[in-house]
């Protein structure tokens, strides 16, 4: 028997649908398996796979039901104008229904939510579109390609999502550009298993934050299981964690988990997409980020070229920076370039507000003419305060470990203050970097630092090769 299409209802003596023996057909070689559409009967269009499937009416005794044979694979389908996936179990060979696509949202009780959201099944979007506590799992095992947008400020548990897509953002919490981040949309993410969010297009961040949206991340996971966590990868311009390129992120909190976050190309891991748009010789910045406040957990960055570990990317904005405990290891790229950024701070030509640490162990490399803390090449930071923890700064070639980068302009990549009154503080400069203080400058003046204050704590600062 070979089915392609029709509502076929096949029956034994005793009422049992699906009776039909030997299994049939959908073609030659592959075995068609029944998906009963219940209710179903009077829904025109149906859809699945973008074929239309045409039926002549109910089958009799008025029944409401539908009796569907398909490929034992995943399809997607259209009920009338409801999206939705149709997902195989190998495991006892039947169809299960998704109105959220391969992904599972779950109350603040557990059980499965049915409002709350939306999911576009064409442009492949589950949308969280009401305020309250959701879960989000997988239903199946691997990657998947749908994105997650959240409008509402909301508290989500991701529970191991893995996420690859090309046609935006893996997960974009849109803001409703407030002016007061107080007043804005805020996603609190906590973490559960392993999550992966990784978008491949062009100018995406992977987690993203847009007009102005704010994010908590969390540890979700229980004291009995392994800390939850998150890596998350930027496309080419996007921030791994914040806005993507010409985008506007608010404030970014991390008080748990463990978190690896990678910029896309001039981007920051954590922070602000690429922002120089160029008009008629007129430079703007165009992409920023609110404050970055980093509490607790285990954090590894690793900025895209040009750009800050945590901070602002390539003619990026970031405002504050403050470290108050958790276990930080940043970098630059290896860029071979004059113009990288710092490991915490700001990136080529960005700006960044001040930056402060009270505790936590910090680990900041500048690469190839990165600065660990403060300013990259051409950049402004405000101040940097140091007051606790356990700090270890180096800085690359022409860059300080804590400080300033390199500069061939007057006035460029500068620092008001830098105030060291505690913490036990390792600052390594590169070749012609200082340790505490200024990069390499081919101007007088370029470089440099307005005032150093060191008033406590443990200060052991090196110089590189060709610098003081």
């Amino acid at each position: 028997v070979q089915i392609t299409g029709g509502s076929v209802k096949a029956m034994d003596s005793n009422g049992t649908v699906n009776s039909i023996l030997p299994s049939p057909k959908y073609d030659d070689s592959t075995d068609a398996q029944l998906l009963v559409l219940e209710g179903k009967a009077e829904i025109d269009p149906i859809v699945i796979d973008n074929t239309t499937w045409s039926f002549a009416g109910k089958h009799p005794d008025n029944d409401e039901n539908l009796y569907v044979y398909l490929t034992p694979e995943n399809h997607k389908a259209k009920l009338g104008e409801i999206g939705c996936l149709v997902i195989y179990k190998s495991e006892d060979k039947t169809f299960v229904i998704r109105y959220t696509g391969y992904l599972e949202i779950k109350d603040s009780d557990g059980n499965t939510a049915t409002t709350g959201y939306t999911y576009d099944i064409d442009n492949n979007i589950l949308q969280i579109n009401t305020e309250g506590t959701y879960t989000i799992v997988p239903m199946v095992e691997g990657e998947i390609s749908e994105r997650i947008v959240i409008n509402k400020t909301v508290n989500i548990t991701l529970d191991n999502v893995n996420i690859n897509t090309s046609t935006g953002a893996a997960l974009e919490v849109q803001g409703n550009n407030a002016e007061n981040a107080s007043d804005n949309i805020t996603a609190t993410i906590k973490l559960k298993g392993e999550n992966t969010l990784t978008p491949t297009g062009l100018n995406y961040a992977g987690l993203q934050l847009s007009n102005g949206a704010n994010l908590i991340l969390e540890n979700g996971a229980a004291e009995s299981e392994t800390v939850g966590s998150l890596t998350v990868t930027g496309g080419e311009h996007g921030a791994g964690i914040g806005s993507g390129c010409y985008g506007t992120a608010g404030n970014i909190t991390i008080s748990g988990g463990t978190v690896t976050a990678t910029g896309g190309k001039y981007a920051a891991g954590i922070g602000s997409g690429y922002g120089m748009v160029a008009s008629n010789l007129n430079i703007t910045y165009k992409s920023t980020a609110g404050n970055i406040l980093i509490s607790g957990g285990k954090v590894t960055i690793k900025a895209g070229d040009y750009a800050a570990g945590i901070g602002s990317g390539w003619w990026g904005i970031i405002g504050n920076i403050t470290i108050s405990g958790g276990e930080i290891n940043v970098e630059t790229s290896n860029a071979d370039s004059y113009g990288n950024g710092a490991g915490i701070g700001a990136g080529r030509v960005g700006l960044a507000g001040n930056i402060e640490i009270t505790d936590g162990t910090i680990k900041a490399t500048g690469n190839n003419y990165g600065v660990g803390i403060g300013a990259g090449a051409y950049a402004t930071v405000e101040n940097i305060m140091i007051s606790g923890g356990t700090v270890t700064a180096s800085g690359g070639t022409y860059g300080a470990g804590i400080g300033s980068g390199y500069s061939n302009t007057t006035d460029n990549s500068n620092i008001k203050t830098i105030t060291i009154s505690g913490g036990t503080v390792t600052a390594t400069g590169g070749n012609h970097g200082a340790g505490i203080g200024s990069g390499y400058s081919t101007t007088a003046g370029g470089s440099k630092i307005e005032t150093i204050t060191i008033s406590g704590g443990t200060v052991t600062a090196k110089a590189g090769a060709s610098a003081v």
